[in-house]
């Protein structure tokens, strides 16, 4: 059985799941690359598993989503 292709919701992932930058970029709807950028930046919480491998906590990408929160819309 596969899963039904859809959006993913950041509420199907406990807090300290790692997650690609692949799913990332699904979660907020922008792509792969845009998640490198912000994290090339520093603007969004990376946990470096190697050089060249780079995961999200979903509790920090939570966190990073709800500090970008203003006056009950986003930023």
């Amino acid at each position: 059985m596969t899963r039904p292709i859809g959006p993913i919701s950041l509420a199907d992932f406990p807090d300290d799941v790692l997650l690609t930058p692949g799913v990332v970029a699904q979660v907020l709807g922008i792509s792969a690359r845009q998640v490198g950028r912000l994290a090339e930046r520093h603007e969004l919480p990376m946990v470096e598993v190697s050089p060249r491998v780079h995961r999200v906590r979903a509790g920090d990408l939570r966190a990073w989503i709800a500090a970008r929160v203003r006056n009950g819309r986003a930023a």
